[in-house]
């Protein structure tokens, strides 16, 4: 996923304190995009890396997350990062990541936040964001083992 310049470089100056609820009004300020949209993204997203990882190996990494618990709930009864919703671009990178194989990766991705509503040339800084947050939540190690167990997600950085 390519980013453009303005969402390169958003910060994370209180990223060790820094919730989930907080980082999506964060992302949705800095993006503008949709609170909704980002909650849905960032849910999904969530969902994904349960699916993808062992129990003890995601406990853990939601231990570290304030508020993703919650999130996850709410994701998993709403639906989120499933097909539905996002609009003509939200639908066009659904299809892509439907061609590209979604079972995490890459294309797991960018279909996750397709669906969210959040447009193709915001996705990219929505997941450098999202990145970046778990790295400043998770640390170096973690974030990198975490990495390991999804094809793809630490070359979305």
């Amino acid at each position: 996923m390519h980013m453009d310049r303005q969402c390169r470089h958003l910060s994370f100056t209180t990223e060790e304190r820094m919730t989930v609820d907080e980082f999506i009004s964060m992302v949705t300020q800095k993006l503008g995009v949709g609170e909704s949209e980002s909650r849905s993204a960032t849910g999904g997203l969530l969902k994904m890396l349960k699916e993808q990882l062992d129990d003890s190996t995601f406990s853990s990494f939601v231990e570290k997350l304030p508020g993703a618990s919650s999130l996850l709930d709410e994701a998993e009864s709403d639906g989120a990062g499933d097909s539905g919703g996002g609009g003509l671009m939200g639908k066009l990178t659904s299809m892509a990541g439907d061609l590209l194989g979604s079972g995490g990766g890459a294309a797991g991705l960018a279909k996750i936040i397709g669906e969210s509503g959040i447009s193709l040339d915001k996705a990219g800084g929505f997941l450098a964001a999202f990145m970046g947050f778990l790295k400043a939540k998770l640390g170096d190690d973690m974030f990198a083992r975490l990495a390991s167990n999804i094809p793809g997600f630490g070359d979305a950085e």
